[in-house]
């Protein structure tokens, strides 16, 4: 498992609230104040809640300001944000009230290529059968995206990189995928816009909401509305 020391005494660690990841019947609740993700079915009229695990600690399986749990079948890719990391958790038997099962984790601190700093978003999955296999997180305080594989090695892919131009980020904290998996939206809420780029080659392709505030949740319905949390 990847991570990190713990922050150093004195050092304010903020963190942007709970962020929530739905993939097909499932969504994953992170509460990072509590070091806790939740896991509920929304296959019924009102959502479900499977259970919850997490603790605060910086061993293999446990969190530090969790922001984002992305479902994926019985697994679920936690960002770890101050461990610096991405967890995978089995979480088959949660419903049964066991613990989930950790996986792998990939990620450590630092900014070369696959090193991770604060994760303050779900990873992303595509749609594109050719990027099936890629496992997309938002580095947000390298201000970049990066593209790993499902075991969680790096493909060398990266998008973005600090500034405010066209093609830069600025405080990624959120992203979605259109609906046929090929573009990727960046909310950023440094550069206070939104950033779309082509998935396969990490091109920039447009940007627009340079009148918001804040922005940070961000979601994509079928019919290609996008929809921004400012």
């Amino acid at each position: 498992a990847g991570g990190s020391a713990p922050p150093a005494a004195g050092e304010v660690v903020p963190t942007f609230g709970r962020r929530v990841a739905i993939s097909g019947d499932l969504l994953g609740l992170t509460e990072p104040d509590l070091n806790r993700v939740a896991l509920y079915d929304v296959s019924g009229a009102l959502p479900r809640k499977i259970g919850a695990f997490g603790r605060l600690g910086f061993r293999p399986g446990e969190l530090h300001g969790p922001h984002g749990a992305a479902p994926a079948g019985d697994r679920i890719y936690v960002s770890d944000t101050f461990n610096h990391r991405i967890q995978v958790f089995d979480v088959a038997g949660l419903a049964e009230g066991r613990l989930p099962r950790l996986v792998h984790a990939f990620g450590n601190f630092g900014s070369a290529a696959g090193d991770l700093r604060a994760p303050h978003a779900a990873v992303a999955f595509s749609t594109d059968p050719a990027l099936r296999d890629r496992v997309f997180v938002t580095d947000s305080r390298n201000d970049r995206l990066q593209a790993f594989d499902r075991a969680g090695r790096a493909t060398g892919l990266v998008i973005g990189g600090k500034g405010a131009e066209e093609g830069k980020l600025d405080g990624p904290v959120g992203t979605a995928f259109d609906a046929r998996g090929r573009v990727l939206y960046v909310a950023e809420s440094g550069n206070r816009r939104v950033s779309a780029f082509d998935a396969r080659s990490g091109a920039f392709l447009f940007a627009f909401g340079r009148d918001l505030l804040s922005p940070g949740g961000i979601a994509v319905a079928p019919s290609g509305t996008i929809y921004v949390t400012d």
